[in-house]
């Protein structure tokens, strides 16, 4: 497999900006849950997708609250995670399935002021480090819907990239 072990110092990548609209989704395995773990965080922790120290999986794009998925999380297990945001509309998915959804408005967009390049595997502070696996993040600058979602999801489970070139 070509996943990216992370044990806390994260990598840095282009910030998501220009849109109000956007999707983001990776695949995860946390070495252990017990902690605040984020797998991805930008612009100092406005845009956060992270696993929490009860299991479930929280998300914030408006860089104050968080909404967390109902199902809970295992060590050692790979999952399929993302969250899809339009204006005020958020929703959360594991395994191809959305599993719990919000009202934030995002710190992203033409004006936003909390822009800057974000990080793979820690928040932007350096706290909250990933420990463990992450694989084939996939950030889009538009709105997936949920059967393209579920299609991503069936077509990657198995370690393939679907339609992916590189």
């Amino acid at each position: 497999s070509h996943y990216v072990f992370l044990d806390g110092a994260g990598m840095y990548y282009g910030p998501i900006r220009g849109t109000n609209e956007f999707s983001l989704f990776m695949w995860i395995n946390a070495a252990a849950i017990g902690s605040v773990l984020t797998a991805f965080s930008q612009g100092g922790g406005w845009i956060q997708l992270r696993v929490e120290a009860d299991g479930k999986l929280g998300c914030s794009v408006d860089g104050s609250s968080v909404f967390e998925s109902s199902a809970t999380l295992s060590a050692n297990t790979w999952y399929h995670i993302g969250v899809t945001s339009v204006g005020t509309s958020q929703k959360l998915y594991l395994n191809g399935t959305q599993d719990g959804s919000a009202s934030q408005t995002p710190a992203v967009g033409a004006s936003a002021t909390h822009i800057n390049t974000g990080r793979i595997g820690a928040h932007n502070s350096g706290g909250y480090p990933w420990n463990g696996l992450i694989d084939d993040v996939r950030i889009h600058k538009r709105t997936l819907s949920a059967a393209e979602v579920l299609t991503i999801y069936n077509e990657t489970k198995d370690g393939s990239y679907g339609e992916l070139a590189a």
